[in-house]
């Protein structure tokens, strides 16, 4: 096997950039029994990431000799982990009073099931500092996944804090009314 392309095989999480990442949500996995499974579970699926972090199609892979393929799979152990979360996030983020409304939307729009496919217009959307989607497609999936808990630690914080914006102001309604009345 060529060491260029073994070289371009990650073996930590601080190796896989976010554009790769993007790619490999993207692959639909079904395991023999015909259920959805684990992405880094099984040979079909390492051929699979495999493919997608060498550029070399699943069909050439799977003609290879297995033991040239197994070290390659090997590489891949490291996806058996989540990446773990840093005390601290290299992004900074903006304040509640910084959030505008469309950011909102935006995050209200992506922040579930899509987010991690979106992660390119979700961090520049609340990062206080100038940050280009290309540049979040270059972050390592390291510092992304330390991003992603403390972004989604502070919408959280921000919808409380709408929230009790939103119950305040209908009491405020409720009180005035109370007070016309007499």
């Amino acid at each position: 096997m060529n060491k260029n392309i073994i070289e371009k095989i990650p073996t930590a999480w601080k190796d896989v950039k976010v554009k790769d990442f993007e790619k490999l949500t993207e692959l639909t996995i079904v395991e023999p029994d015909g259920k959805y499974n684990n992405l880094f579970v099984g040979i079909d699926n390492s051929v699979n990431v495999l493919s997608v972090f060498t550029g070399i199609s699943a069909k050439e892979l799977n003609s290879i000799p297995i033991n040239e393929v197994i070290p390659l799979m090997n590489r891949l152990e490291f996806m058996k982990e989540m990446p773990q979360v840093n005390k601290k996030s290299k992004i900074k983020w903006k304040n509640v009073d910084e959030i505008t409304y469309g950011d909102y939307i935006l995050y209200q729009q992506f922040g579930n099931e899509d987010f991690f496919k979106n992660l390119h217009l979700l961090i520049p959307a609340f990062s206080k500092e100038k940050i280009l989607e290309e540049d979040v497609l270059n972050m390592n999936l390291e510092d992304m996944h330390t991003a992603f808990f403390f972004l989604r630690k502070d919408v959280t914080k921000y919808q409380k804090h709408i929230q009790n914006y939103l119950k305040m102001k209908k009491w405020m309604g409720q009180i005035k009314r109370l007070f016309k009345r007499k």
